[in-house]
C-alpha cells in the first residue's frame, strides 16, 4: 500500500453530490482491501529527449528560462517545446479541429520531481505556465487552454522526466463551461469550514476541497481573488511556488511512490459567463487507478476524507515551508 501514514478509522460511508454532476463516497474502508497489483514507479533506461544535450531530439522551442547558451542548445532551466505527438496541431485549413499542444521540461537534469529546486528554479517552472497561458489567450483559435502535470505510472506519464503539459483548445470543453459557472468554495472555507483550510498568509491559501475527489487532494489559489492566471504577478507566482514544493514534499512523505496530476484551472479573458473568483491550481494525489464505477457512473471512492487531509498537512507544514 503506497500511503505511509495511518489512514482514519472506518467508518458508514457517506455519499455527497457535488456541484458539477459527480458525486463523492467517503469510504476509509475500502484502504484495507487486498491488492495483488504492484504501483511501483518504472524508469525505462534509455535516450531521454528531455535531457540537457538532447535538444535535437526535441522540436525547437518556444520559451526558455537560460542561464547561459542559445536557443535550442545547453544552459537552460525550464525549456518549452511543442509536443513531438500532439494531441491537437494547428491547422488552418481546418479551425474546428486545430490546436496546440506543448511540453514544458521542468529541469534539465534526469529527474522526475522538483526535488533539489531552488525557490528561483520553481518560479521560473510557474512563469513558464503563465507566458505560455499568455501567448495562447492571444491566439483566436483558441477558446480555452489546459494546463496539467502527469507524475508517476498511475497519473498516466509516458516520460520520466519532470515535465508538464499545455494543451489549447478551439472549444471550451462543457466540464470547464460548468467549473468557471461555479464559485469556488474558497469563501465558504475561509468563513465556516475552516476544518478544510490548510495554510494561508496575505498572498495565497491553500485547503482541501469538500468532497474531494481524490485521497489527499488539495487546492492552493490567491488570498486575494484574481480570477485571471495570466495575470498574477511574478511575487505571487513566487509564493505560490513555493508553496508547491512544500505540499509536494509534504505528500511525498505520505505516499511512496507519489504519483499525482495537477491542473491550473483558470478561465479564459474571453469567458464572460466565468463565476469563478480565482483560477485554482489542484493536486490530485492518485492511490489507485479509477475503476467501473467512477467511469460509469461519476461517482468516485475516496477513502480519506477532506478535514482529516487538511489535518494532515496542517501537522506537517511548518517543518517544510520556508
Amino acid at each position: 500500500m503506497p500511503l505511509r501514514i495511518d489512514p482514519p478509522a472506518p467508518h458508514v460511508p457517506i455519499i455527497t453530490p457535488r456541484d458539477d454532476q459527480r458525486c463523492v463516497v467517503s469510504a476509509p474502508g475500502r484502504l484495507h482491501r487486498p491488492r495483488t497489483i504492484s504501483t511501483e514507479g518504472v524508469n525505462v533506461v534509455g535516450r531521454c529527449p528531455f535531457c540537457e544535450g538532447h535538444e535535437a531530439d526535441t522540436p525547437a522551442e518556444t520559451w526558455a528560462d537560460r542561464t547561459t547558451g542559445h536557443a535550442n542548445g545547453a544552459g537552460w532551466r525550464v525549456r518549452v517545446v511543442p509536443n513531438l505527438f500532439p494531441i491537437l496541431e494547428e491547422n488552418p485549413n481546418d479551425p474546428a479541429n486545430s490546436g496546440r499542444h506543448e511540453v514544458i521540461i521542468e529541469r534539465p537534469d534526469h529527474a522526475a520531481d522538483w526535488r533539489g529546486l531552488s525557490a528561483d528554479h520553481l518560479t521560473a517552472i510557474f512563469r513558464s505556465y503563465r507566458d505560455r497561458l499568455r501567448s495562447m489567450a492571444e491566439e483566436s483559435s483558441i477558446a480555452a487552454s489546459v494546463l496539467f502535470k502527469n507524475a508517476g505510472l498511475l497519473a498516466g506519464a509516458s516520460q520520466y522526466h519532470a515535465h508538464a503539459q499545455l494543451i489549447g483548445l478551439p472549444i471550451v470543453p462543457p466540464m470547464l463551461t460548468q467549473m468557471f459557472r461555479t464559485p469556488t468554495p474558497t469563501n465558504e472555507i475561509l468563513s465556516h469550514r475552516r476544518e478544510h483550510l490548510v495554510y494561508m498568509d496575505d498572498q495565497i491559501v491553500i485547503f482541501c476541497p469538500p468532497a474531494s475527489l481524490f485521497p489527499l487532494e488539495v487546492w492552493i489559489g490567491p488570498r486575494v481573488p484574481e480570477r485571471f492566471f495570466i495575470e498574477t504577478q511574478d511575487h505571487i507566482l513566487s509564493r505560490l511556488a513555493r508553496a508547491t514544493g512544500s505540499l509536494l514534499d509534504l505528500l511525498a512523505e505520505m505516499i511512496e511512490p507519489l504519483d499525482f496530476h495537477f491542473f491550473l484551472h483558470s478561465p479564459g479573458p474571453r469567458d464572460a459567463h466565468a463565476a469563478v473568483d480565482r483560477w485554482m491550481l489542484k493536486i490530485t494525489p492518485r492511490l489507485e487507478n479509477l475503476g467501473g464505477l467512477e467511469w460509469a457512473s461519476n461517482v468516485f471512492i475516496n477513502p480519506l476524507p477532506a478535514d482529516w487531509s487538511a489535518q494532515q498537512y496542517r501537522d506537517r507544514w511548518s517543518l517544510f515551508d520556508g
